[in-house]
């Protein structure tokens, strides 16, 4: 578990961010891996399984940030292509 994002939400809503945090590294460290999707509750002042309250992070936004680094690799590689080969890039242009 990243403790900075829990403990700054805790921080954010007045909550006492040790007690959040000590119930998630409970839940999180348990053996059957049932606990992982737990997270913290600021409506109620505690922790809550996200996913069965619906709080899911949207696979729109992963994609679109993996679109946008591919073309951004895309773009390197090929501005790379014509600096090593530039007469390439110039024939017909003379």
């Amino acid at each position: 578990i990243i403790p900075l994002i829990p403990r700054q939400l805790c921080d954010n809503v007045g909550l006492d961010a040790a007690d959040v945090l000590n119930k998630l590294r409970q839940k999180h460290v348990l053996p059957s891996g049932e606990g992982t999707l737990y997270g913290v509750d600021v409506n109620n002042g505690g922790i809550i399984d996200s996913f069965m309250n619906f709080v899911w992070e949207p696979a729109v936004v992963k994609i679109n940030a993996l679109n946008a680094v591919t073309e951004v690799a895309c773009l390197v590689l090929g501005a790379e292509e014509k600096v090593k080969n530039p007469k390439v890039y110039s024939i017909g242009f003379s």
